[in-house]
């Protein structure tokens, strides 16, 4: 009966009530004892589900619906001690699907109990039925490589590779692989305090991780293959926009696939993909492209989102697009609209319609109550050329951004910020507030700060006072990442302001900035992260960027705040007295040159592994033209001179190893050589321009940048590399 409900979509409070209550009151033992009981209990519980009579999605399902919660954990009770192989195989795989589904944690140690029966009869399961077992291992963390390998193997009948699976079911599978492999393939922790930790071991034992990582993406080929043969018989919208979403969220687990041709050459079993990238996004649009005009906003953003991620600039699909959401656009909110914008700046596509239309629809929406939506939009904004930025777009980033940020701080921490903050004015609560992870939300705040630095028209010196107030403040405690990520930005702002500010300015400038050196160099995780050192020496270096002797690092004894420099730094001062006043000053000296000193061992054992890129960065700490001759003469010491010949010597064997990118990415198809010889050309003209300002002179390596990055491009992209 209530599967006929389920079925139909009738939602019957008094009529499901009343089945309730016959099942409770059920007094016969018999009744729940039948061999077939556990099999239609299963059923029940999903229909139920079906109805939304446990109301699953309210929050932890613990807040209401108690009465429901209790009817659901006595037919539960009635089955769990049932043993598995008196299930039904759609019984059993829609239990577990569904406890997963509701996150009764209680109940996870029904996935340790059947894992065994289900290995056992995996070539019984159909699709349906894997699917939705995986997904349920997978959502509660039980997934493992054996039991992930074994039943994506139950669906390979003989050569025929997943021929009987619809691409809809195709899709799925790769989604759950690609989920698995994101968590770094790891289970073991289930519920939301990390009860139940348990490894599982299933199956036949396989030698390491990298084995079972490769036998995946091996069989992730096999289900691209089949995608491929399926795509060009595929009719359904729901099934295009289901694969483009799951190509956006996991674009280097999807390139790992395509890599595969490139693995080993001399690996006869190894299966590759037919076609390359390019093939894949050019059978979507053939069947897309005619469906357009029914894609509502969220189906709209995640194609064209998604095309951006791989470089795909179809202008064909664009005009559909951007005719359909000129239509549309009433009906985007600022999450699809963040996507959507953010995927035509990724594009570089030149169409003035389209940009002004989303200029103003930046100014329509007013404020943004995400950070997220934010993050995607400025990071969008700041790829419009510069005559078109407005003061007003800026000003209401900055007021959405001061919004999100108080708003978050205000739930944190209510009793520390019932007083109003100096210098930063009264800002009326943010509406729709979104619930977020800490370690998530100032990572995101941080990435927003770097792109903020980069916005014209922001009143700088608000700006930096409203950090100091509130984020400093309150949010000591964040990942060295974020910390570095926020001095790199304060360095680019403070070095454009063009007022005089006030010693109360700087001195709490000096205070976080200092704060967050401190907590930095305190930590040993630095010292064993390469890119976080270079890009550490490059946020100092343009903070610190010659002698200290400023008034604002005179000690201040009466100040409670720890002052950095006389607590972690070993300098020699002196004492400056007289009758009527004294006090400690430091000498003079060049506080990024100590840093580097600090770094320069880890560095130099880091040398082999070193990117263009990074070296690229890590010469442009060291020669800075705004360094004094006295600094640049202390950088220049003979011990780091044999360390920047060293990064010289690893460019050359870069520079002479290095194939040719076209025809290294032509072989994939990969959309992205452009970028990368762009980049590689900028570095190396950057690269050119240090050695010269260092004095340090390569006949080898000049020969290699000049010959492939200066004499085999026609012009220079812009004015800033043709000056340099």
């Amino acid at each position: 009966m209530i599967n006929f409900l389920c079925k139909k979509n009738i939602k019957s409070i008094y009529l499901l009530q009343e089945i309730k209550k016959r099942i409770i009151d059920e007094k016969k033992k018999e009744f729940f004892d039948k061999p077939s009981s556990p099999h239609y209990i299963s059923l029940l519980i999903n229909s139920l589900i079906k109805l939304d009579y446990f109301n699953f999605e309210s929050k932890n399902f613990e807040s209401k619906n108690f009465e429901s919660k209790n009817f659901l954990f006595f037919l539960l009770e009635k089955i769990e001690n049932n043993k598995p192989s008196e299930f039904s195989l759609v019984g059993l795989s829609l239990l577990l699907y569904n406890i997963s589904k509701l996150k009764i944690t209680e109940k996870y140690n029904l996935f340790i109990l059947y894992q065994n029966h289900i290995l056992k009869l995996k070539k019984h399961f159909n699709v349906i039925q894997i699917i939705n077992i995986l997904s349920a291992y997978n959502d509660t963390n039980f997934l493992t490589f054996p039991i992930l390998i074994q039943l994506l193997e139950s669906l390979i009948y003989e050569n025929h590779i997943f021929k009987k699976i619809s691409l809809h079911h195709l899709v799925r599978l790769l989604q759950i692989s690609f989920r698995f492999l994101s968590k770094g393939g790891k289970g073991g922790k289930s519920g939301k305090n990390g009860k139940n930790e348990k490894e599982i071991e299933a199956g036949p034992s396989i030698p390491d991780e990298q084995n079972n990582y490769k036998i995946i993406v091996q069989i992730n080929v096999h289900i691209f293959n089949s995608i491929f043969n399926n795509l060009p018989f595929c009719k359904k919208k729901e099934n295009l926009v289901s694969l483009c979403s799951t190509l956006a969220t996991h674009k280097e687990l999807v390139m790992n696939c395509f890599d595969e041709k490139n693995g080993e050459k001399n690996d006869t079993n190894l299966v590759v993909i037919k076609e390359n990238i390019n093939e894949l996004f050019k059978l979507i649009k053939d069947n897309i492209i005619n469906l357009i005009n029914t894609c509502n906003s969220i189906e709209l953003s995640i194609i064209f989102y998604c095309y951006s991620i791989y470089k795909m600039n179809d202008i064909n699909l664009f005009q559909c697009i951007k005719l359909r959401v000129l239509r549309t656009f009433s009906m985007f909110n600022e999450k699809t609209f963040s996507y959507i914008f953010k995927a035509f700046k990724n594009l570089k596509i030149k169409d003035y319609v389209f940009e002004n239309s989303c200029l103003n629809k930046i100014i329509q929406f007013n404020r943004f109550n995400s950070i997220n939506n934010l993050s995607r939009i400025l990071s969008a904004y700041i790829m419009i050329s510069p005559e078109k930025q407005i003061p007003k777009i800026t000003n209401i980033f900055l007021e959405s951004f001061k919004e999100i940020l108080i708003q978050y701080f205000e739930k944190k921490k209510k009793n520390i910020l019932l007083s109003p903050s100096v210098n930063c004015e009264k800002i009326k609560k943010v509406k729709n507030e979104q619930e977020y992870d800490d370690k998530q939300f100032i990572d995101i705040v941080s990435i927003v700060i770097k792109l903020f630095s980069k916005l014209l028209y922001i009143d700088i010196s608000s700006f930096i006072t409203f950090l100091s107030n509130y984020l400093y403040k309150y949010q000591k405690n964040m990942l060295i990442n974020n910390m570095i990520t926020i001095l790199e930005s304060l360095a680019i702002l403070s070095s454009k302001i063009k007022t005089k500010e006030n010693k109360l300015f700087w001195k709490n400038y000096y205070y976080m900035i200092n704060y967050y050196v401190n907590q930095i160099l305190e930590t040993d995780q630095i010292y064993k992260n390469k890119i976080l050192m270079i890009n550490f020496l490059s946020a100092i270096g343009k903070i610190y960027h010659s002698f200290i002797k400023d008034y604002y690092l005179i000690l201040d004894e009466n100040n409670i705040e720890t002052n950095f420099y006389s607590n972690n730094i070993s300098l020699n001062c002196e004492l400056i007295g007289k009758e009527n006043n004294s006090q400690v000053v430091f000498k003079n000296y060049f506080f990024f040159k100590n840093v580097f000193d600090m770094f320069l061992p880890h560095l130099k054992n880091n040398i082999k592994n070193m990117s263009i890129g990074e070296i690229t960065v890590l010469m442009e700490c060291l020669k800075k033209e705004n360094y004094s001759e006295e600094a640049i003469c202390l950088i220049l010491k003979n011990e780091d001179t044999n360390f920047v010949n060293d990064l010289v010597e690893r460019c050359v064997t870069i520079f002479t190893n290095f194939e040719n990118p076209e025809k290294k990415q032509a072989k994939n198809g990969d959309a992205n050589c452009g970028d990368a010889k762009c980049g590689n050309k900028k570095n190396g003209i950057i690269l050119l321009k240090n050695l010269v300002l260092l004095q340090i002179y390569n006949n080898k390596l000049v020969d290699l940048i000049v010959k492939n990055y200066i004499i085999q491009y026609t012009y220079l992209s812009s004015i800033n590399l043709l000056s340099q």
